[in-house]
């Protein structure tokens, strides 16, 4: 083998063709090799380190192959620029101007590649087919353009652990009929165009929504009509613009905070007569019940409610009714013999034509029970004008009247009480009532709460009474008029005078004159005859 070697120690070898010329190796018959003697390195290298350059540059067509021995490894220390393509260290990078890097394996072959972090870039036109992609934590995964979908065969998650746990989707659609643990999150755009979104389990807090065509919430829970406007809650098929329907007997609304809670019926004509209200209904059409909130008269600003229910085998009667001015009226459902029921005056009304009472007032209390208080609270007519107390009959008649100034009058002049001896015992002949009546004092006086000009009474003084027929006299706790008028204390009681047994007293001493007279009167006979 020919050798060419420098006679002195570390001295160049120079191989310079002439002009264009090569330095050429082999006959063109058959490979020439160029290596290195014994196990030292082959260097190609440039004079000029910093900008010349070593190209390896095939004939017609020719491959060139770099190929180490056995375990051998190709290694370049720098940047390796192939076909535009530049590798440095990690990085491949195209040289061209919005150049592209094409790894495309040839016919069913697959390029492997077990780890990929994209940081700031973009996937255009790829399919990942067949493994999970992991969006690591505090990283994003941006569609900011275009259709992300997931095939309803595969079922596959777009999943950070399990879920896309932050980060909003701001625009692009969700095509699939499958959109897997979506949970938690935001989509602040966009829109959900499958028909069936299945596992979509929380949609967290939305601003606003807009939704065209019905609302389904858990088949009853909440429906809404788009077709007929309607509402309905606990009901799939409102028939009503808003119908509440409850499997138990009620429907509450409730406010649990200090203020008050509240439903508005609110009916925008402003048309004299217009009502809105709360209706019950059976199964069918027919109203068993009602609460009318009738506009009376817009002009005066006047209203009224008007409460209905429905007798047996009739149809629904208005039975109570609070007028514009305030007044309650109730019936029982017939009203058209009534001269009190229509209009605002007559003030409040009790109103029946049955063969019942027209009105019961019961206190229940088993001690301390009080009645019906009939009171003039700002005024004291003192007349026979103004009355607490009038009867009358079809005739407007008065049959009894108990006026302002205590007295009674009735047509008959008859006072009753009750006399059957079977609710008598220990029955004997009445005492002498002679000295009773004749210790009586009778006085004329005024009463002082009308002062001078008040009329004289004819009467007696219960202390005085009390003297001789204690029993006469009875005590009251005082009223306030007695308190704050007359100076009485609480605990002070009023003295009254009980006139009815002193009638009946007078009677007993009447039937004793009468007595005495006529046993006069036959002296007198015999002494004339």
């Amino acid at each position: 083998m020919a050798k060419f070697a420098a006679k002195d120690s570390n001295k160049n070898i120079t191989l310079s063709p002439h002009g264009t010329g090569k330095v050429v190796v082999g006959t063109g018959a058959a490979d020439a090799t160029v290596q290195s003697d014994g196990n030292h390195n082959l260097v190609l290298q440039t004079g000029n380190s910093t900008t010349g350059s070593i190209s390896i540059t095939d004939g017609a067509d020719g491959d060139i192959a770099i190929s180490p021995n056995g375990t051998g490894t190709v290694v370049v220390n720098t940047d390796l620029d192939v076909d535009n393509i530049n590798i440095n260290g990690n990085a491949i990078t195209s040289t061209n101007t919005d150049g592209n890097i094409d790894l495309t394996p040839n016919g069913t072959g697959e390029v492997n590649i077990s780890k990929v972090d994209i940081d700031g870039g973009t996937i255009d036109g790829a399919t990942i087919a067949t493994s999970d992609v992991t969006v690591g934590s505090g990283k994003t995964l941006d569609v900011s353009a275009g259709t992300l979908t997931t095939s309803t065969a595969q079922k596959q998650a777009i999943v950070d652990g399990a879920t896309i746990a932050a980060g909003d989707i701001t625009t692009g659609t969700f095509s699939s009929s499958v959109i897997p643990n979506l949970a938690g999150d935001k989509i602040t755009s966009g829109t959900l165009s499958s028909t069936v979104q299945n596992n979509i389990t929380s949609l967290g807090t939305l601003a606003s929504a807009t939704i065209s065509g019905d609302l389904t919430v858990d088949t009853s829970t909440l429906k809404v009509d788009s077709s007929n406007n309607r509402v309905g809650v606990g009901e799939a098929s409102p028939d009503l613009h808003l119908h509440v329907s409850h499997s138990s007997a009620n429907a509450t609304v409730d406010d649990n905070s200090s203020s008050h809670s509240s439903i508005m019926l609110q009916n925008t004509s402003n048309s004299d007569g217009n009502y809105s209200g709360i209706w019950n209904q059976d199964s069918g059409t027919a109203t068993n019940a009602a609460i009318i909130f009738k506009n009376v008269s817009h002009t005066t600003n006047t209203s009224s409610i008007h409460f209905l229910t429905r007798p047996s085998g009739l149809a629904t009667q208005e039975r109570a009714k609070i007028t514009s001015a305030g007044h309650f009226k109730a019936s029982s459902g017939d009203n058209s013999g009534s001269d009190t029921w229509s209009g605002d005056s007559n003030g409040h009304v009790f109103h029946i034509n049955t063969g019942d009472q027209a009105m019961s007032v019961e206190n229940s209390h088993d001690q301390y029970p009080y009645g019906m208080l009939i009171d003039f609270s700002d005024a004291d007519p003192n007349n026979l004008t103004n009355w607490y107390l009038f009867c009358r009959d079809g005739d407007n008649d008065a049959k009894n009247i108990i006026f302002s100034n205590g007295d009674v009058r009735n047509v008959n002049g008859t006072y009753t009480t009750f006399s059957d001896e079977r609710l008598k015992n220990n029955i004997s002949k009445a005492s002498s009532q002679w000295n009773d009546i004749k210790a009586l004092n009778f006085k004329k006086f005024k009463l002082k709460k009308y002062g001078e000009d008040a009329p004289y009474h004819l009467g007696l003084i219960a202390q005085e009474v009390e003297k001789t027929s204690p029993h006469l006299v009875d005590e009251s706790p005082p009223t306030e008029y007695h308190i704050e008028k007359l100076g009485f204390k609480k605990d002070e009681m009023v003295k009254g005078l009980k006139q009815s047994i002193l009638y009946m007293k007078g009677m007993v001493a009447l039937q004793e004159a009468m007595l005495r007279i006529e046993t006069l009167e036959a002296k007198v006979t015999a002494l004339e005859n």
